[in-house]
């Protein structure tokens, strides 16, 4: 961890504990005035990414996806914001480890998590996804379908309490989240993807619960259960689970046989043999708890991690104290240079002393006034008033007046006079008087008192100016600059059209009138279109759009065709689809399901441009026939 002591916005953050492709991850210090503050986690955009949109769109997926979530085995976010063009998320901080780096100390010292520890922790972990599975919104009602994605050791965090939380829905899909995958882009780290991911079918709570199958076998044996020698071989291991996962107590003889089955059962292929739920996996994990050690307390959890990771609690606590002395010394060396350098004038409105020189003599020219005085008077001198003790003495008072500058306040030491207290009571009555006064001159015009002198409150009019005051003539006011008029300015949209299939002759028209389907045309923003497509052997298409924001707006038109026949086509890995036929040309991803095609010969082209597979193929697509076509990427012929 590396240290940093720096502000950031409302924040001070402490030292670096990580670091991603497009993120930072640190830990940071909320200040409160009360002195307190609470300890977080920032995980903060990259200067350089900020502009990345696709990364953007993950980040904001992120918080709207976590900012309800409200359940202890998943970890809560507080506050999210952009500070200098840096979008950042605040988030609660889990003093422990990962389940990674648990796995690791374990294999450093050749041992095993106790199987019953292996099971309570990943019990937490299906708690939390059936929470975020089943969660509604809170104003709706709506369900909105969250699947995390992204199950995987390095994003579980056990507390050295023994709490276990989920991190990391950047990636998670919801109802909320409109933002889709692009063909041939596999979310998630590879050795933790369920099938259902690889071959890009559409996903639901059971894809999460084969990732922590998969979580659980590792946690059970401390190996990798899908570990090839590149992503590639971890693809086609997954792929082929039902063939290649073995029980994990063939590695560790120490498994019970129930959790054998539970783990089996959630690594199944098919996804309608696994679990239902996520809450029916707790459940059968909770009762292989207990059938494994009836007298099972968290605690005992809680207390097997003091002891694995004693050394490093000791340290981190010593470097955190330590970061913390340094943060509150940074803080008060920042609140001490913003106080202003004063010099004592006599135009100033108060009086400025050190705090040291309260106890001085008073000033002669005050003193003298003072003598010469009743005792009941109060005194005035330029730029000041002063109110007399009853025995005719003055004591200052040093007093702080805080003054907002921008985001941080400067501190003002100045001087107030106050009265000295004694059993006459003289103060309380000079008080009395005072809001008796002032209640008459803000009261009294409410009940038709004429008040001269109470300004804005009087209803007498002004007095006469004498010679005395100002003579200066009064400016006649600027006269009022009218715009001169102008035309209505008229908003443009360029609207494009998507047409699938692309190619060949097709007549297009929009409200009546002819246009290229193959350059955009120009139309006024609010103007409500009836398009009408026609192409020779499709049925004709018609949309009622309107225009509704300037810029590009785009009009998606599927045709579909008179005569037709069926395709339904997968592959392994998910793919882009590039299909041609004669001067015809679609565009989609896999898996297709009996989608309709016009019969004919097609040459067929799926990529995966993160693995880098691609092949091609030749498809004849016949009329009312089903077409059915599955297809290894990864094998080279």
């Amino acid at each position: 961890m590396k240290k940093v002591l720096k502000s950031f916005g409302r924040y001070l953050l402490l030292d670096h504990l990580a670091q991603g492709g497009m993120a930072e991850i640190f830990r940071a210090w909320a200040p409160s005035v009360d002195g307190g503050g609470r300890l977080i986690v920032l995980k903060c955009v990259q200067p350089d990414f900020g502009q990345d949109v696709e990364f953007l769109q993950m980040f904001r997926s992120e918080i709207r996806v976590s900012i309800g979530l409200n359940h202890p085995n998943i970890v809560q976010l507080y506050d999210f914001g952009e500070v200098d063009g840096r979008p950042y998320i605040a988030m609660e901080l889990v003093e422990g480890k990962s389940l990674k780096q648990l796995v690791q100390q374990l294999q450093q010292q050749q041992t095993y998590l106790p199987v019953e520890f292996s099971a309570y922790a990943i019990e937490q972990v299906a708690a939390g996804l059936h929470y975020a599975h089943a969660y509604r919104d809170r104003t709706t009602g709506e369900l909105l379908n969250i699947i995390h994605r992204d199950i995987s050791p390095q994003n579980l965090l056990i507390a050295y309490t023994g709490n276990v939380k989920i991190i990391d829905f950047g990636i998670a899909k919801a109802a909320s989240n409109r933002q889709n995958t692009r063909a041939g882009i596999i979310k998630g780290k590879p050795s933790y993807l369920s099938p259902e991911q690889i071959s890009g079918e559409v996903l639901d709570g059971r894809s999460d619960i084969f990732c922590l199958g998969t979580v659980l076998w590792e946690t059970l044996t401390g190996r990798k259960l899908f570990a090839g020698d590149s992503d590639l071989a971890a693809i086609r291991l997954i792929d082929a689970c039902d063939k290649h996962v073995k029980p994990p107590s063939t590695v560790n003889p120490s498994v019970s046989p129930e959790l054998d089955a539970i783990t089996l059962k959630a690594l199944s292929h098919n996804r309608d043999k696994r679990f239902a739920t996520a809450e029916e996996m707790q459940r059968a994990l909770h009762r292989a708890v207990y059938a494994i050690n009836s007298s099972f307390d968290p605690s005992d959890f809680s207390a097997y991690l003091h002891n694995t990771f004693k050394k490093d609690m000791e340290r981190e606590h010593n470097e955190l104290q330590a970061l913390n002395i340094e943060a509150r010394a940074l803080l008060l060396k920042e609140s001490l240079d913003s106080i202003p350098s004063m010099e004592p004038s006599e135009s100033s409105s108060f009086l400025i002393e050190p705090h040291e020189k309260e106890e001085e003599t008073e000033d002669a020219t005050l003193k003298s006034r003072r003598m010469s005085r009743p005792k009941t008077m109060g005194a005035e001198s330029t730029g000041s008033r002063e109110i007399p003790s009853p025995d005719g003495g003055f004591k200052s008072n040093a007093i702080e007046i805080q003054r907002p500058s921008q985001k941080k306040f400067q501190t003002v030491t100045a001087t107030k006079h106050t009265v000295e207290k004694d059993s006459s009571g003289a103060p309380r009555v000079l008080l009395l008087g005072v809001l008796a006064v002032a209640a008459v001159v803000y009261l009294g015009p409410s009940f038709g008192l004429k008040i001269p002198f109470a300004g804005s409150h009087s209803t007498a009019q002004a007095p006469v100016q004498t010679k005395t005051q100002t003579q200066t003539e009064p400016q006649a006011p600027p006269k009022p600059v009218v715009p001169p008029p102008q035309q209505a300015a008229t908003h443009i949209a360029m609207v494009k059209l998507n047409l699938s299939p692309s190619g060949g002759p097709v007549s297009v028209t929009m409200n009546g009138q002819a246009v290229n389907p193959a350059a955009p045309i120009q139309v006024p923003v609010g103007l409500a279109l009836t398009v009408l497509i026609q192409k020779d052997g499709f049925k004709p298409v018609t949309k009622q759009v309107t225009i509704t924001n300037e810029g590009d707006f785009q009009i998606d038109a599927t045709l579909e065709a008179q005569q037709f026949g069926f395709l339904s086509l997968r592959s392994t890995p998910s793919a882009k689809i590039q299909m041609k036929m004669n001067d015809l040309s679609w565009t989609a991803e896999t898996p297709l399901k009996e989608a309709k095609f016009p019969p004919g010969i097609y040459q067929i082209r799926l990529v995966n441009d993160l693995l880098g597979l691609e092949k091609t193929l030749s498809i004849t697509i016949l009329r009312d026939k089903i077409i059915q076509q599955d297809v290894d990427l990864t094998v080279v012929k």
